[in-house]
């Protein structure tokens, strides 16, 4: 009898995580895929027109980048990320092939949607799979800077905010907590509303 590495026993439970979150992503996006590949670490995606690659962009922002092949077909592929339940982000390519004749249909939709600022990019991500965490509120105060107002109902939820969102420097003021935390480079400004006030030691 063969005892199975510890290390394939780890890889397969962080795939079985990414594919949870994948799924989640998906569903909650509606976004489309042709064809997914899960890894331990990653998640690759094949798109079956080139229209189909807005939708990523649109919902999760990133960078495209494109390399040239035969026969006047370029290879776009989007770099993007979705969250893990705990947190974690997974890196994400999101890749189709575009014929010569449709880049120049797509390409001004894609500088609209990548022209977006990191903070409206995490504002996107907080109103996807971060939702469930007892979100209320967002609002983009400049490229930079975001404000979010969640109503966290456990403990679990207090701690994943903090770890999520890197907060510190807070200060209660009866039901509310203010803090402030970075993704990134964008700075968040957090409000957790509760009547029964939790929060991270």
């Amino acid at each position: 009898m063969t005892q199975i590495s510890h290390d394939f026993v780890g890889r397969y439970a962080a795939r079985q995580q990414i594919e949870r979150a994948f799924e989640y992503a998906k569903e909650t996006f509606d976004l489309p895929a042709a064809g997914v590949t899960v890894t331990h670490d990653s998640v690759y995606v094949s798109l079956a027109t080139a229209d189909d690659l807005l939708p990523w962009l649109h919902e999760l922002g990133g960078l495209i980048t494109t390399t040239a092949t035969d026969a006047g077909v370029e290879l776009w592929t989007l770099a993007t990320i979705i969250m893990r339940g705990d947190g974690a982000a997974i890196p994400v390519r999101v890749s189709v092939p575009v014929c010569s004749q449709a880049v120049h249909d797509i390409a001004a939709e894609v500088q609209i949607a990548t022209s977006k600022s990191p903070a409206a990019r995490v504002d996107a991500l907080l109103r996807g799979a971060w939702q469930a965490r007892g979100l209320v509120s967002t609002e983009v105060v400049s490229p930079t800077e975001l404000a979010v107002v969640a109503h966290p109902l456990s403990d679990e939820a207090w701690d994943w905010w903090y770890r999520v969102l890197s907060l510190s420097e807070d200060a209660e003021d009866g039901p509310l907590l203010t803090a402030s935390g970075r993704v990134g480079p964008v700075t968040v400004r957090f409000t957790g509303q509760s009547n029964d006030l939790r929060r991270a030691a």
